[in-house]
């Protein structure tokens, strides 16, 4: 991804998910310099269901029961996690072994469950509007 990319997608940091696998992980900062909490959003893709497994590490804390959608007609699951900080993490299925995952995270105080479902959802559906175009 090109810092002119990053750069108009506000991308604080973007880095591949693997060298061989060709994806690319985006962290959005959406807090100001200096916040005590960060908040924003993290967009990967990962090309094989082998790369996104990888990613699953066991220490997570328990989620809620996987919620299922469509995102922009294709099936997609969310899981909202609670704590200090909360996150909606979503996986759609882009086709062929292919997976978008978006995730938005802030602290507990900072934005409404609804709000925190509505947004990664919304994001979601962005990115795979670009992808078609």
């Amino acid at each position: 991804m090109s810092d002119a990319m990053q750069q108009q997608l506000s991308i604080r940091e973007a880095s591949p998910i693997a060298e061989e696998k060709g994806g690319t992980s985006c962290y959005l900062m959406m807090t100001e310099d200096g916040a005590a909490e960060p908040a924003g959003f993290v967009v990967s893709f990962y090309p094989t269901t082998a790369s996104l497994q990888q990613t699953v590490d066991g220490t997570d804390v328990i989620p809620e029961k996987a919620e299922p959608l469509l995102i922009e007609g294709r099936a997609a699951a969310r899981q909202v996690l609670y704590g200090d900080a909360w996150k909606a993490q979503l996986t759609v299925d882009v086709g062929d072994g292919a997976t978008l995952y978006v995730e938005r995270f802030g602290s507990k105080d900072s934005l409404s469950e609804r709000e925190l479902r509505r947004s990664v959802d919304d994001l979601a559906a962005c990115v795979l509007k670009d992808q078609k175009a």
